[in-house]
């Protein structure tokens, strides 16, 4: 008990995601954060989720949704240390996902297609639109 708790303490302060960088998720996504642990991943939503690997061999989790929704499934890439640093969420091919984002977070500033957010606690938050996925990121993963 103690190791998750100081876990979850240095996911809040070391990592500095949590909270801060929930407003920028779709609501569907809202209950988990960029630098959160594998275990509390799974502790939240176990039931839904499957693990395995990526191709570099570091954790991922694939999560489909429960019912019929305009997502396929959503996939969560971990670090080697096994913290969230990446969310790609596929979308239906009716969907027109850009149009949708452009809505949420406005115009893009980067390239005119992507967009970095610098959160109130230094970090950032890279996301972009890949073939009708929406994709969240660290960004110090993409500098």
């Amino acid at each position: 008990m103690k190791k998750f708790y100081w876990i979850l303490i240095l996911g809040c302060f070391g990592f500095g995601f949590i909270g801060d960088s929930t407003s920028y998720f779709p609501p569907s996504h809202r209950d988990v954060y960029i630098g959160m642990t594998f275990d509390s991943l799974m502790k939240l939503k176990s039931h839904q989720l499957e693990q395995s690997r990526s191709f570099n061999g570091q954790p991922q989790l694939k999560e489909y949704p429960a019912k019929d929704t305009l997502i396929n499934y959503t996939l969560y890439l971990f670090t080697p240390d096994s913290v969230l640093y990446e969310i790609i969420i596929d979308y239906k091919e009716h969907f027109d996902l850009l149009k949708f984002m452009e809505d949420f977070y406005g115009k893009p500033n980067v390239d005119n297609k992507e967009w970095l957010i610098p959160l109130d606690n230094g970090h950032e938050l890279y996301i972009w639109e890949y073939l009708n996925r929406w994709c969240i990121a660290d960004g110090e993963t993409y500098k």
